[in-house]
């Protein structure tokens, strides 16, 4: 290391090194997006037929990791070839955004984030969002980027080489308690076999905050149904994952009713402090 600050401990061990960070850029409650009726060319931003309701809390849907109702919608541009997915509203996060999203009892089945473009070739942004039986999920959102706004004259920086700087401490930071692997054969075991994976940190994080990029695995039954892997918080420091089934979820807008097929892949889940 050339640049930047460490901590070490009394062994010589490097404890903290900045370079990049994750900072508390904002935090809110996540939304219940607004039911689109369905027709051909446009889906439910993500899936053909995500939910039936929204109504009951115990309907297992989508919640918006948004500030406001805006929704993102697709459809076919009119070559009828290309596909183009623009904003419905002004909410956007940068592509290097990431939520993390507080269990509920039930968990969640799915993050999600994906790349739009506003119309005209505008700028890349992201959509997330989360499945879940819960509602109104408390979220943050982190980034390596710098909140907006830093007030006050005191504290420490640090910079890289070109200037840019890496820590401010008066910014909040995402206190990160830990990280654990699920695997594309324990997402294999538990939405065909039924089977239930533990994954456990070491460090306590009671009501902890997660991010699991891309965590969308489903199995498609062929009948109008899916099993989709729930993640659960157990105790400080233990995660389950098991499996539900969603009446209605299938991937769209292509795959008709009858179609059978399944998506397995693996991710790492971050977990951050209730602070």
């Amino acid at each position: 290391m050339t640049y930047g600050a460490q901590l070490q401990n009394e062994l010589g061990e490097t404890i903290t090194e900045y370079e990049d960070v994750l900072y508390e850029i904002d935090t809110f409650q996540t939304i219940t997006p607004p039911t689109y009726q369905y027709s051909y060319g446009f889906d439910h931003a993500y899936f053909q037929g995500w939910v039936n309701t929204v109504s009951s809390p115990a309907t297992p849907h989508y919640e918006q990791v948004a500030r406001s109702g805006h929704m993102a919608v697709s459809g076919w541009s009119s070559d009828g070839r290309k596909r183009s997915r623009y904003w419905v509203g002004a909410d956007m996060w940068d592509l290097n955004t990431l939520p993390f999203v507080q269990l509920k009892s039930n968990g969640i089945w799915g993050m999600l984030g994906s790349p739009f473009r506003y119309a005209n070739n505008g700028a890349r942004v992201l959509q997330w969002a989360v499945g879940t039986s819960d509602t109104l999920l408390s979220c943050k959102m982190a980034s390596t980027a710098l909140p907006a706004s830093l007030s006050g004259t005191y504290g420490m920086q640090i910079r890289k080489p070109n200037g840019d700087v890496s820590f401010d401490s008066r910014a909040k930071m995402i206190s990160l308690a830990g990280h654990f692997y699920m695997s594309q054969s324990d997402m294999n075991a538990v939405l065909e076999n039924g089977a239930t994976r533990t994954y456990s940190i070491n460090s306590p994080a009671p009501g902890a905050y997660i991010c699991a990029p891309h965590y969308t695995s489903f199995l498609y039954t062929g009948s109008g149904a899916a099993w989709v892997p729930r993640l659960r918080q157990t105790d400080s420091t233990t995660f389950l994952l098991d499996r539900i089934a969603i009446s209605g979820l299938r991937p769209g807008p292509i795959p008709a009713a009858g179609y059978a097929g399944a998506f397995f892949h693996d991710t790492t889940v971050m977990v951050a402090r209730n602070i």
